[in-house]
């Protein structure tokens, strides 16, 4: 499957590689907001989940069980926020 990310937008690579490190659900990865990582602590905070409703904008709402949590990520991954500045460095590995 990792294999496989090697070949997709640098986004998806993100998306699917910040699941699996920090078993966040779908919502929750889609209602992360750039202020809810901390690259100096190498943290993500989830605090909200975004749905979307046939007809009506994304809205959000708080996690499931109301459960804001705070989950330490990879050092070297915690840098791709530099997407935002249209760099594409590779993603490294989980297993590193």
């Amino acid at each position: 499957m990792i294999a496989c990310l090697e070949k997709e937008e640098f986004q998806f690579q993100v998306f699917v590689q910040l699941a699996i490190m920090t078993g966040a659900r779908r919502g929750e990865l889609t209602g992360l907001k750039f202020g809810d990582f901390d690259f100096n602590n190498n943290r993500v905070t989830i605090e909200r989940s975004a749905y979307k409703l046939v007809g009506q904008p994304t809205q959000t709402k708080a996690p499931k069980d109301d459960e804001i949590r705070t989950i330490a990520i990879k050092a070297s991954y915690a840098k791709f926020h530099l997407v935002l500045d249209r760099t594409f460095p590779p993603v490294p590995p989980l297993w590193d």
